[in-house]
């Protein structure tokens, strides 16, 4: 959805408005984060447009084809264009200052998985034990042997994760098959 000018900045007057007073500043500071996503969505879906009608208006210029790249956020094999150091960073800090807070964990460990900092990723795996249940420590230690290599064990691993009458560990594993392109085990998951 193409967000207007005029409204970004209306929202955007009224949310740093509320941010001056105490009661409201969380939930509005929240609300401005929301807000310059949904603009960067509908900012990032006109650079989509555009960078097509480049390419077929110059379809051999390669910056035409990266910026439909970038702005599709598709695929690139360039480590420095696709790790997640940042926001790897940002998150080993704050699981230090909130310890307890789960879905920091989950977090980090997901971007630690998916730039292969696999030792790194154990590690969190080992803090995240005490604040996490085995459905989702069972999840992430899957991944992690996927990423190693160790493909049978890895199954064996989300396998286990799967309890009769815990929906989650379904939608879990279905999740899993759906990511690894095994679409019949994903919908029977699902279902």
């Amino acid at each position: 959805m193409l967000l207007e000018e005029f409204d970004f900045e209306y929202a955007k007057r009224e949310l740093l408005n509320a941010c001056q007073h105490t009661e409201t500043k969380a939930q509005a500071t929240t609300l401005l984060s929301s807000l310059y996503l949904s603009r960067s969505e509908s900012d990032r879906l006109t650079s989509i447009h555009y960078a097509k009608q480049a390419i077929e208006l110059d379809p051999l210029n390669k910056d035409n084809h990266s910026l439909l790249n970038i702005a599709s956020n598709a695929h690139v094999w360039d480590w420095c264009a696709t790790h997640h150091s940042d926001y790897i960073d940002y998150y080993k800090q704050f699981t230090k200052q909130h310890p307890d807070y789960s879905m920091g964990y989950e977090w980090l460990i997901s971007n630690l998985i998916q730039d292969n900092r696999l030792e790194e990723a154990k590690d969190v795996l080992l803090k995240m034990k005490p604040y996490q249940d085995e459905c989702h420590l069972l999840l992430y230690k899957g991944w992690l042997l996927r990423k190693a290599g160790q493909l049978e064990e890895a199954e064996k691993c989300w396998n286990s994760m799967i309890k009769e009458d815990d929906w989650l560990s379904y939608s879990f594993r279905a999740d899993v098959h759906a990511s690894l392109a095994e679409y019949d085990n994903a919908i029977a998951c699902y279902k």
